[in-house]
């Protein structure tokens, strides 16, 4: 039978005073569902308390391995650490197996539960959502870099994440992956079919301002005649938006009236686009490309079916301008949470712990808020009369912005070091009985161990050197 080469005897750590456990039930476990310790034992998460020591301890320790990084002995080692519980990094993997269906309700529970945020004036509260959708892409190691794909609804209102839905690469974006409201107002990019976007939309009761591209788009009269598009546009001054009146057919069989605002770029914007096409066509079909792809790079077309008495052409090409933020909470997603990839194959595996990445996600986003409702009174402007305004306007009243960058990196910072919490020196090397299961390893048999055979040799060869130098 073979004996472990650690020590096994359990020994008594004295507990170290920790702020940041008493911050992790008033500002985290606060905020989470009141059953989430009933849906953890329904849905199989805790099925015995074996060595953790709570439900909230479980959920914490997940928690912390998503916010930083850990592989499983690293986080074996921080419970350890924490007194939440002394297992192998095995033991750790199989719990977290077992709490994949608990994971994915938490997630469902906390996009769900939301509230409009305070900041929003009394009239907005119950204004129209709009809704910045896309999905950005996870790779795994001897992938192809587009393995994992997480599709995204953001609140450009609230400014927060509405729906997330995983999927792997073989899954198209599509508006099917999201519940719309009445009143919604949809912004995607040329990456979704505008047929079935459009379809989806107004069965909702919602709308939808979607960029398109020539190759992509049959615009048809009533009549079913196609529109020849370049015929209308090619007069249109630069700088200036218009709109063509017009129908689409949709995948379910059905056609639906749309407005096409097609807007020009300004003239030195243009030609950089048309340059840049040019050149990416002339790499990719070398000299015989289609010039009319070149011409086209200097529009941008958009299908929408919000009413013109509304949204005029110009409204709607600014609304899409501002889909532009989905793209930016991409990239503070993956520059916070250092998440540029996946180290992990299995589909079950992966699938909870991008689980578990997001709900930290939010949980940092309820903090960032908060945060910014505080930040939103420190820089009103006060409330003044119109004329007494205009002689004493101060050039800088008005000019301090929140930066969604800092905030974001100062929330996920603040709410990973909650989660982890700090111990003293002396703390640590009472625990070094216990630790020292994960930071040895077995001697190899085959090679040395080259660190550790340099060491002693120098040092052997030192010390024989020392009586001679002593002379």
């Amino acid at each position: 039978m073979s004996s472990p080469s650690y020590n096994t005897q359990q020994q008594e750590v004295w507990q170290e005073m920790d702020r940041s456990d008493e911050d992790w039930n008033e500002l985290v476990v606060s905020r989470l569902p009141a059953d989430l310790e009933s849906k953890a034992i329904e849905l199989k998460a805790w099925s015995r308390q074996r060595e953790v020591r709570s439900i909230r301890d479980l959920l914490r320790a997940l928690l912390v391995l998503a916010a930083w990084g850990y592989s499983f002995q690293r986080l074996a080692m921080w419970a350890t650490l924490k007194g939440i519980a002394h297992m192998s990094e095995g033991a750790w993997r199989k719990r977290l197996q077992q709490s994949a269906v608990w994971i994915a309700w938490l997630l469902c529970e906390l996009l769900s539960v939301q509230d409009a945020p305070s900041w929003l004036e009394s009239g907005r509260q119950r204004a129209n959502r709009i809704l910045l959708i896309d999905a950005t892409r996870l790779s795994i190691p001897g992938g192809t870099g587009d393995d994992v794909r997480l599709h995204w609804s953001y609140d450009l209102l609230s400014g927060r994440t509405q729906e997330v839905a995983i999927s792997d690469r073989h899954h198209a974006e599509g508006l099917g992956w999201f519940k719309l409201q009445a009143g919604d107002i949809t912004v995607t990019d040329a990456g979704y079919p505008v047929g079935s976007t459009v379809a989806i939309v107004l069965k909702q009761h919602a709308d939808a301002v979607t960029r398109t591209t020539v190759s992509h788009l049959r615009l048809e009269t009533e009549n079913g005649e196609r529109i020849d598009l370049k015929s209308r546009l090619k007069r249109q001054p630069y700088g200036k938006a218009r709109h063509i009146m017009g129908w689409v057919n949709a995948p379910d069989g059905q056609r639906y009236q749309v407005r096409l605002v097609a807007y020009r770029l300004p003239k030195e914007v243009a030609v950089q686009a048309q340059e840049r096409k040019r050149q990416r066509l002339r790499q990719k079909r070398g000299k015989n490309f289609n010039q009319e792809l070149v011409w086209w790079a200097g529009w941008i077309l958009l299908i929408t079916t919000l009413p013109l008495e509304s949204w005029s052409d110009e409204e709607v090409a600014q609304l899409y301008r501002a889909r532009w933020q989905v793209e930016l909470v991409f990239k503070r997603l993956k520059q916070g949470l250092n998440w540029h990839g996946v180290s992990i194959k299995d589909w079950d595996h992966l699938t909870t712990l991008v689980q578990l990445k997001l709900i930290v996600w939010c949980l940092q986003e309820q903090e960032q808020l908060w945060m910014r409702e505080q930040l939103s009174q420190l820089i009103q402007v006060p409330q003044r009369d119109w004329d007494e305004a205009n002689l004493e306007q101060d050039e800088t009243t008005d000019q301090w912005v929140i930066s969604s960058w800092l905030l974001t990196q100062q929330c996920l910072q603040d709410l990973s070091m909650l989660l982890r919490g700090r111990w003293s020196r002396q703390y640590l090397q009472c625990c070094l009985p216990l630790l020292q299961r994960y930071l040895l390893s077995r001697k190899r048999r085959k090679r040395t161990h080259q660190e550790t055979t340099s060491r002693t040799w120098l040092i052997q060869k030192l010390a024989r050197l020392m009586p001679s130098n002593a002379a």
